[in-house]
C-alpha cells in the first residue's frame, strides 16, 4: 500500500525555481526580504518612495523597543525584515504606509517571476507532481499546501493535471476539480482578484495587466504582517481543507519554508494534526537550516530523522544551483529509480548546472 504524502511549500521553493540557469545570473542571497529590497533598490523612483515611507515613520521606532532590530533608517539589504516593519506600522496605526509597503512587496515579488519579459516556467514543482501522477502506487499525493502568493505551483498543476483544485467553491469563474489533489494556498494568491460581488481567478498575463494600475490591484491574500485572519472567505475553506489532508497523511514534506514566527497559525495546525494523527515530517533542507529548525521547533513537532541516514542523502547538503529543493529532488528520483523527461532535466541541472 502506497504512503499518503502532503507537501508544504514555502518561499524557498519558488526561489529555487528562479535559480534555473535559463533565467540568467542570480543574486547572492536566497533570502526573500533581500530579494524584494534588491528589486526595489534597482529602481531609483521606487527606492525614493519606499525610503520616504519608511523614514516618515521613524517616530514609531520605540514601539516595544524592538523596531531598531530592522534598522529602519537603511534600505540596503539585508537590513530589513519587511514583514516585521509592516507589523509595527500597523500597530502604530500607520495603515496607509503599511499598505504602500505591502504593494511594493507584491510588485517586487511579481517582478521576480518575469525574466526578459517572459514568465518563469516551473520545473521542480512540475517534476514532483508528475512523479506522483505517474506513480500513485508508490506514493499517493493527498495535496499541496503553500504559503506562497505566486502562481508557479498553479502553473505546475495546470501543466501536469490540466487543472487546479483550490479547495474552495467561492471563485465565480473557477470550478475546482475534486479528482485533482488540492493546491491549498493558505495566504491567498496574486492571481486571485476580489471584485465587489465575487472573487475571480485570473491568468498570470491578467496579473500583469492588473499591475498597470497598481493602486487598483486588489489580490485576495493575507498580506505580510504578524496578524493573519484565516477565517475570512475563502481562507476558512482552505485552512479546513489543509487540516483534513494533514489528518490523513503518512508523511508531510516541508520544502522551502522556515516555519518562522510569522507562521504561528500554521505551526499550530501542524502541532494539532501531528499530535492527533502521528504523521512523519520530513524537513527538506541543508544541515545548517535543518539543525536550526530542529532546535527551534523540535519541542513542538516531531521531525523524522531516519531519512537523513539513507545512502547518499548527505549529497543534498551540497545546496548548489537550485538549493536544497533541487538537491533533494535529484536524490529522490535516483533513490526511486525513476527515469522520465523531468528527472533527466533535474539531473542535468543538478550535475552540470544546465537546463
Amino acid at each position: 500500500m502506497s504512503a499518503d504524502i502532503v507537501y508544504l511549500f514555502g518561499a524557498g521553493a519558488t526561489l529555487a525555481e528562479e535559480d534555473h540557469p535559463a533565467y540568467g545570473p542570480k543574486p547572492k542571497t536566497r533570502n526573500l526580504d533581500e530579494c524584494v529590497l534588491t528589486r526595489i533598490c534597482q529602481n531609483p523612483k521606487d527606492k525614493e518612495l519606499f525610503q520616504r515611507c519608511v523614514n516618515k515613520n521613524y517616530e514609531y521606532s520605540d514601539i516595544s523597543g524592538k523596531i531598531e532590530s530592522i534598522k529602519i533608517t537603511s534600505l540596503e539589504p539585508p537590513k530589513q525584515d519587511i514583514e516585521l516593519l509592516i507589523s509595527f506600522l500597523e500597530l502604530a496605526g500607520a495603515h496607509s504606509d503599511a499598505q504602500i509597503i505591502r504593494q511594493y512587496y507584491a510588485r517586487a515579488l511579481i517582478d521576480c517571476l518575469i525574466y526578459d519579459d517572459t514568465f518563469l516556467v516551473p520545473l521542480l514543482y512540475s517534476a514532483i507532481l508528475d512523479f506522483h501522477k505517474q506513480h500513485p502506487e508508490r506514493e499517493n499525493l493527498l495535496g499541496c499546501i503553500t504559503t506562497n502568493y505566486d502562481w508557479l505551483l498553479d502553473c505546475a498543476f495546470q501543466d501536469v493535471y490540466r487543472g487546479v483544485n483550490y479547495g474552495s467553491w467561492r471563485f465565480a469563474n473557477h470550478a475546482s476539480n475534486p479528482t485533482i489533489p488540492p493546491l491549498l494556498k493558505l495566504h491567498g494568491s496574486y492571481n486571485w482578484i476580489r471584485d465587489p460581488k465575487s472573487m475571480r481567478v485570473i491568468s498570470k498575463e491578467g496579473v500583469k495587466q492588473e499591475l498597470a494600475d497598481f493602486n487598483k490591484f486588489h489580490p485576495v491574500w493575507l498580506a505580510p504582517g504578524a496578524s493573519k485572519n484565516y477565517w475570512t472567505p475563502p481562507f476558512g475553506d482552505i485552512y479546513s481543507a489543509a487540516e483534513r489532508i494533514l489528518s490523513n497523511c503518512d508523511t508531510l514534506r516541508i520544502v522551502g519554508s522556515s516555519l518562522s514566527h510569522y507562521d504561528l497559525s500554521l505551526i499550530h495546525l501542524l502541532f494539532k494534526t501531528q499530535n492527533a494523527h502521528d504523521y512523519d515530517i520530513q524537513f527538506i533542507a541543508g544541515s545548517t537550516r535543518y539543525e536550526k529548525t530542529l532546535r527551534r521547533l523540535g519541542f513542538y513537532l516531531d521531525f523524522d530523522e531516519n531519512y537523513l541516514t539513507l545512502p547518499n542523502y548527505h549529497l543534498i547538503h551540497k545546496e548548489t544551483h537550485g538549493g536544497a529543493f533541487l538537491d533533494w529532488l535529484d536524490f529522490f528520483f535516483k533513490s526511486m529509480n525513476v527515469s522520465t523527461n523531468y528527472s533527466q532535466k533535474i539531473s542535468a541541472w543538478w550535475e552540470n548546472g544546465i537546463g
